[in-house]
């Protein structure tokens, strides 16, 4: 994956545009792709560990939304369309 993640922008313009992309999950049933936010994920075992599973119609979306987790919470996320992983997001 090319990452294309903005590091240049304040850290309050960050939370602010992850803020944004959290009010676009959608529920189990209604989503296509899940990011999973654990280090089993990140190398494509998808298997949540307590909570760890937002889930969201478009991969440009869910792709986003694991930048700035991955970023703002210093972790690693994948992201699946369940259960066939796609990526590992680390912005480390």
């Amino acid at each position: 994956m090319k990452v294309t993640y903005n590091f240049d922008r304040p850290l309050a313009v960050r939370e602010s545009r992850f803020a944004e992309l959290d009010r676009r999950r959608v529920n189990k049933k209604d989503a296509k792709y899940v990011v999973i936010t654990n280090r089993d994920a990140y190398y494509g075992t998808h298997e949540p560990h307590g909570g760890g599973e937002h889930y969201f119609k478009s991969l440009s979306t869910a792709r986003a939304w694991a930048q700035h987790y991955s970023d703002l919470c210093d972790h690693v996320a994948g992201i699946f369309v369940a259960p066939r992983f796609v990526e590992g997001v680390s912005c480390r």
